[in-house]
């Protein structure tokens, strides 16, 4: 998520893709040289129906899968000819082209995810990153399925699959919503705590609570601070007692 931060500012590449796949599947592979590679004609890739050893997609050729993703890279960057279409629904859109090309041995449903990740972050959704969407799917694995199954059995028609990932998206914001308020209110308690603790300063309660919205900052003391309302003794002697 971090490197897809880094990439949410610029247009989407095939080596962009091939470096995702590369993080993804890193210690997952048995050959690791499938790693950030189109899969071959060779790897025999079939999708089968949830619980089911029935065949429920064959993936184009591996002989169209450079084509096919340079269409999918125009696609992901408004480049492709048409009318203009949400940010969201081409997130939505580009999760379903890269599950449904299957352009790489393994790991594609982490990649696609992924690139749903990079283009709500690139299109103004940077909140998109706090959205647990591989564990709403984990939960709903063949209603995910299915929302393939029926688009391609319907002559490509997307509503189905766009309609359940609006739905995933939806749940995922009603949970990152519920934990926010959450921590708010535990935020709140552990204040109330810190103040009626015994044997700390304000400057040592201010600390704290400044430690609970800021988890991971790195404190250190500061000399010759002109601006500084406390002095290096002080503020050292403060640190050390917290820790």
């Amino acid at each position: 998520m971090e490197r897809i931060e880094e990439l949410s500012g610029e247009s989407l590449t095939s080596g962009v893709v091939f470096e995702l796949h590369r993080i993804l599947v890193e210690g997952t592979l048995d050959d690791p040289s499938k790693a950030g590679i189109f899969r071959s004609d060779e790897d025999r890739i079939i999708v089968e129906l949830f619980n089911s050893p029935k065949i429920a997609h064959v993936p184009p050729v591996a002989g169209e899968l450079t084509e096919r993703l340079d269409r999918i890279l125009a696609f992901a960057n408004g480049e492709a000819p048409g009318d203009w279409l949400h940010p969201v629904l081409r997130a939505v859109i580009l999760h379903f082209m890269i599950g449904y090309d299957h352009p790489f041995f393994d790991g594609n449903g982490r990649v696609a995810r992924a690139l749903f990740y990079w283009a709500m972050i690139h299109h103004g959704y940077p909140l998109a990153k706090f959205l647990s969407i591989s564990k709403v799917l984990r939960a709903g694995l063949a209603k995910y399925s299915r929302a393939y199954l029926h688009t391609e059995t319907d002559s490509g028609d997307l509503t189905y699959f766009i309609d359940f990932q609006l739905k995933v998206i939806l749940r995922n914001i009603a949970a990152l919503e519920e934990y926010v308020e959450a921590k708010v209110k535990e935020t709140h308690v552990i204040e109330g705590a810190l103040r009626d603790a015994p044997g700390l300063n304000h400057r040592q309660i201010k600390l704290l609570s400044h430690t609970l919205r800021h988890p991971g900052f790195q404190y250190t003391v500061r000399s010759h601070e002109k601006s500084c309302r406390v002095v290096n003794a002080t503020a050292r002697a403060d640190l050390l007692d917290l820790a």
